[in-house]
């Protein structure tokens, strides 16, 4: 727990001051704002230990839904 406690610090430094730069491309500026915004529950797990740090389950229940999307080119 306090190694994963440092190491949020040094990602939270790193993403601040990746956000600073006024030298990102078109395509990293939107990540780095994007995790900006949702760094906070990128640690949530560190406080719920039920939580887990996957989303293996929702993945696996998504799988079939795009595989039929995919066959059918996107159509309904």
């Amino acid at each position: 727990m306090e190694q994963a406690s440092a190491l949020r610090v040094v990602v939270s430094e790193v993403l601040s001051q990746l956000g600073a730069l006024k030298t990102l491309s078109k395509h990293s500026a939107p990540l780095v704002r994007g995790l900006l915004r949702v760094e906070p529950q990128m640690w949530s797990f560190l406080q719920d230990p039920d939580l887990p740090i996957h989303n293996n389950a929702q993945e696996r229940e998504l799988r079939s839904v795009a595989t039929k999307r995919h066959l059918s080119f996107g159509k309904k």
